[in-house]
């Protein structure tokens, strides 16, 4: 006797199932007081200032490749470089101004940081429950010292 072959139809469910099963595990519960915020830059066109271009990379090379911008404790924000470069004409001529939004794009807060230098472009900052517990996403913009 011999046994069917399995459909596509069949083979397809069959696969589907074995790749949602891993994901079955209960979901990580969310944490408002330790958890990683979204960043964006701001515009880099229109009225765009040069020192903003050169940053972020829109013109020449980045400061950094990215950032990572974290919440810890629910009031201890930390806006630390990936991939730093090495070197940049901006170095010690420029600072961050980060702006937190909520879920609504409102504004909630927004910091400044000191010089940015390849030894100093980690940045943290005091939130208040208020600033923290809404912070959604951010914009980073470069200013001229």
């Amino acid at each position: 006797m011999r046994l069917p072959r399995p459909t596509s139809l069949a083979t397809l469910a069959m696969a589907s199932l074995l790749l949602t099963l891993p994901s079955c595990e209960e979901a990580k519960k969310y944490d408002w007081k330790n958890r990683e915020i979204s960043w964006t830059y701001g515009p880099t066109r229109g009225a765009a200032t040069s020192v903003h271009l050169n940053g972020t990379g829109t013109k020449g090379s980045p400061i950094a490749a990215g950032w990572k911008v974290l919440l810890s404790d629910g009031k201890t924000l930390t806006v630390k470089p990936y991939k730093l470069a090495k070197s940049h004409a901006l170095f010690g001529k420029c600072k961050m101004i980060i702006s937190l939004f909520n879920k609504g794009s409102e504004q909630i807060h927004t910091m400044q940081t000191e010089a940015i230098t390849a030894d100093n472009a980690t940045f943290t900052f005091e939130l208040t429950e208020e600033q923290a517990k809404p912070a959604w996403d951010s914009v980073i913009w470069f200013r001229k010292l």
